[in-house]
């Protein structure tokens, strides 16, 4: 009785994993795609129908990976000081005024002035001689770039003591 319990558990499992990926694989969710592609590879040795959403959604879910990580080294560098000088809210500021033109509308068109307002407001990361490159970014990475920026910013200048 508890083997058919179990294997009914798993038929469940399966049945709803392969309901959520097709689910997610119709809205485009390509992130979503690859996770539940993953677990049902691994649990149930189905391989993903679609490569290429698969794939591209490993590509986003390391970008999520990689821009938390940013974030984590923003947070714990901030902590290390009590708090950030006016001249550097004032920065914060300035960027989240300027960006305001860039967050929304034609993504396509707005891409490189995006790039520009992040490069202009913030050189020592993302100009010339940045520590990050971000002319080879797709747009999908420099709009989720730009947004976690703005997020930032807004953090910093909503409470700069404890951005």
């Amino acid at each position: 009785m508890k083997q058919r319990y179990e294997s009914e558990n798993m038929r469940e499992r399966f049945e709803r994993l392969e309901r959520e990926t097709e689910e997610a694989h119709s809205r485009g969710d390509n992130c979503r795609y690859y996770k539940l592609s993953s677990v049902l590879y691994r649990d149930f040795g189905i391989i993903p129908e679609d490569r290429e959403s698969y794939e591209q959604g490993l590509t986003e879910e390391q970008e999520v990976i990689r821009i938390r990580s940013l974030s984590d080294l923003e947070e714990s560098a901030s902590h290390t000081s009590t708090s950030l000088s006016r001249d550097s809210t004032n920065k914060y500021q300035n960027f989240l005024k300027a960006s305001e033109k860039f967050m929304y509308g034609d993504s396509k068109k707005l891409m490189s002035k995006r790039k520009a307002c992040l490069r202009e407001h913030f050189p020592e990361r993302f100009g010339r001689d940045g520590t990050q490159e971000i002319g080879g970014y797709s747009d999908r990475q420099t709009y989720g770039l730009f947004a976690h920026m703005i997020n930032y910013a807004q953090k910093v200048v909503d409470n700069p003591s404890q951005a």
